[in-house]
């Protein structure tokens, strides 16, 4: 994808490509660790540790580092988990990604 000059959301903000990459960052490790654990058979601690802890690491992983004035990265936070259209694109990659493998099964 190639993205030239400035893009701006309906918010107002820049969206730049590392907040396309952290929309599909996010949603790429959600549906990795919702595969897992909808084919985990026996749900024991340790799963619950590594499928919701990896989850959540990403989450806090974006908040703590999108804090930091003066990066690129910095206001991510607010300029894409504020949007609709990045909770859709995460909605989305899990249906692109985890639907094909539960249709054919």
């Amino acid at each position: 994808m190639l993205m030239t000059g400035v893009t701006m959301s309906v918010t107002g903000r820049d969206t730049s490509l590392a907040a396309f990459g952290t929309t599909i960052a996010v949603g790429a490790l959600l549906a990795a660790n919702l595969f897992v654990g909808l084919n985990t058979f026996a749900w024991t601690w340790m799963v619950y540790v590594a499928v919701i802890g990896s989850s959540a690491s990403v989450w806090l992983w974006v908040a703590i580092y999108s804090a930091y004035p003066g990066t690129t990265f910095s206001g991510t936070l607010v300029a894409i988990f504020t949007t609709a259209e990045c909770w859709l694109v995460i909605v989305l990659v899990q249906v692109v990604c985890l639907g094909p493998r539960f249709v054919w099964k």
